[in-house]
């Protein structure tokens, strides 16, 4: 018998043909890293993770290749919209396979403004599948469900796919 990780995690491999942004949502310790984790072990494909690093005010935010980076990846001033779109292009270039999966952790839904400049930063990019780990927030879910954007519950995990049109 699955363990309920187990079937997300197949639920997850299954989808992943379909979404090209994704958000994975989750309390501390429902199993999102572990996911994550999970998903790096694909052999068939190149995955990168990434860290959204904000500021205490909310109010900045950068991108990072490690938790440990984090100091000295961030600046006085935040990072443009170009700028974090500089970086995910970055770490696409760095791989050797044509769209990788590329994990942002700490996305967390209450850092809405952020998250809607790293949303745009995502659709300059044409090539590559983004999932963006964190914790939810009930406000910004229902902004969501405003727009259309479908929501799946799967136990103490939420999903959301973002129909994202390449441009």
């Amino acid at each position: 018998m699955s363990t309920r990780r187990e079937v997300i995690l197949s639920w997850l491999c299954e989808k992943r043909q379909t979404w090209r942004l994704c958000y994975l949502l989750g309390e501390a310790g429902s199993g999102k890293t572990w996911l994550a984790q999970q998903l790096q072990k694909d052999k068939h494909r190149r995955v990168i993770t990434l860290s959204l690093v904000v500021s205490w005010q909310g109010k900045a935010a950068w991108i990072v290749t490690d938790d440990n980076a984090a100091e000295q990846g961030c600046r006085d001033s935040a990072w443009t919209r170009d700028e974090m779109a500089g970086q995910l292009l970055h770490a696409l270039h760095r791989t050797d396979s044509r769209c990788p999966l590329i994990i942002i952790e700490n996305a967390h839904l209450n850092h809405r403004r952020i998250l809607d400049d790293l949303q745009r930063a995502i659709s300059l990019i044409p090539d590559g599948q983004f999932l963006l780990i964190g914790r939810p927030d009930r406000k910004v879910e229902r902004d969501f469900k405003k727009q259309g954007i479908e929501l799946v519950s799967i136990g103490r995990l939420t999903e959301h796919e973002l129909k994202a049109k390449h441009p």
